[in-house]
């Protein structure tokens, strides 16, 4: 087996594992009873927590120039490690303090760990990075569907309980990245100082002197718009729209497999079309199918949410490589950073912006959340060419 063959697998794996952050809604009840705390405060970790990953992402994005590429996913692999661990002990008189542990030491450890491993995948394999790309962030959107059944069952005081159940969650995550992490390389990791040689690419500063770079910020932001403004409503919306609460339990499931379908979909249309006609048809897919959410009623309505989360993986899978097509292989990471604060800005600001304008729910909210989606297709489409430095 190559190199670049076991760090993509390396990678794949562990980003199996880092996904497991996205698991706190299933955490959220049993922590708030534990804790003696409102659900509402509890469940706003998940909002540090994607504050920080977007942050660990820019982290990693610097730190991949400047160390070796497995060091530096062990360092965000233990972060996470010791997030958990640390919020397995949050006592009951202090309960923000899983803000830190969980939110933001767990949430930059993951980012950090991501943005290499992707960096990695692409510059492992600048021949069939919409692939390599696709394996990875396949992985990170399957945590979802693999974990979140076993950390139901197991946070169950009965079964295990909460606090015991992130102990031996921490333990597993330490031993997986300090078994896995030596595996993780740059074609060229021997040299850290010259990170990059050999590959074509712009540099931050030329990045940040771009169109380009603003159009990809652009983009992410209205593209995962809908998905992170509708998904916590997602089985409100389904029981608004006349389907049993037994089909709702499904459609979290559902909405999972989505997103990891969408993960491994999409990166074999941008390898046959390109990664502009990806982020454009998936976009415009998009604005159509929740434009259907407007007037579609029951069993249709979880086929809409399962699409909406297909395109929201597909997302996942084209950025990095609509990065790395616009700005070249060698500072791919550190821009990316900046593209992925699209990410953060929609996640934080969409919810307030539509609460502002009194379109927080039915059929405006609907609507402008499909232009978002076309807007992000335009974008997608108006995209400039490559830089000229990135292709030299």
């Amino acid at each position: 087996m190559s190199k670049s063959v076991r760090s993509l697998a390396a990678g794949s794996a562990l980003l199996l594992f880092l996904g497991i952050i996205y698991v706190w809604s299933v955490f959220a009840a049993p922590v708030a009873q534990l804790l003696n705390w409102d659900l509402a405060s509890v469940k706003l970790t998940a909002s540090f927590m994607l504050a920080s990953f977007v942050i660990g992402i820019f982290i990693g994005g610097l730190l991949i120039n400047r160390l070796k590429a497995k060091n530096v996913v062990l360092l965000g692999g233990l972060m996470l490690s010791a997030g958990i661990l640390a919020a397995s002990a949050t006592p009951s008189g202090a309960p923000w303090l899983i803000y830190i542990s969980y939110g933001i030491i767990g949430g930059t450890g993951v980012g950090i760990a991501y943005n290499t491993i992707i960096t990695c995948a692409q510059r492992n394999f600048p021949d069939r990075r919409a692939f390599a790309t696709g394996v990875s962030v396949f992985a990170f959107g399957l945590s979802t569907v693999v974990f979140a059944p076993v950390a139901k069952h197991f946070a169950n005081p009965e079964v295990l309980g909460v606090r015991k159940l992130l102990i031996v969650l921490a333990a597993i995550f330490a031993l997986s990245v300090s078994a896995l992490y030596r595996f993780i390389s740059l074609p060229d990791d021997e040299a850290p100082d010259s990170c990059g040689a050999g590959q074509d690419g712009a540099t931050l500063a030329e990045a940040f002197r771009s169109k380009s770079l603003y159009f990809l910020f652009g983009i992410k932001f209205l593209s995962d718009a809908a998905y992170l403004t509708l998904n916590p409503s997602f089985v409100t919306i389904a029981g608004d729209k006349g389907l049993s609460d037994g089909l709702t339990t499904i459609l979290v499931m559902l909405t999972g497999i989505g997103s990891a379908a969408g993960r491994l979909i999409f990166p074999l249309i941008t390898a046959k079309f390109g990664s502009r006609f990806s982020a454009a048809a998936g976009c415009i897919a998009t604005s159509a199918v929740i434009l259907c959410l407007c007037f579609l009623e029951g069993p249709a309505v979880i086929v809409c949410i399962c699409l909406i989360a297909l395109f929201f993986g597909g997302a996942s899978s084209y950025t990095p490589i609509l990065t790395s097509d616009c700005f070249g292989l060698r500072n791919v990471g550190s821009i990316f950073s900046f593209v992925m604060f699209g990410y953060m800005t929609t996640a934080l600001l969409s919810p307030l912006l539509f609460k502002a304008i009194g379109a927080t729910d039915g059929t405006a909210e609907f609507i402008i959340l499909a232009c978002f989606s076309a807007g992000a297709a335009v974008l997608a489409l108006l995209l400039p060419k490559r830089l000229k430095n990135a292709a030299e």
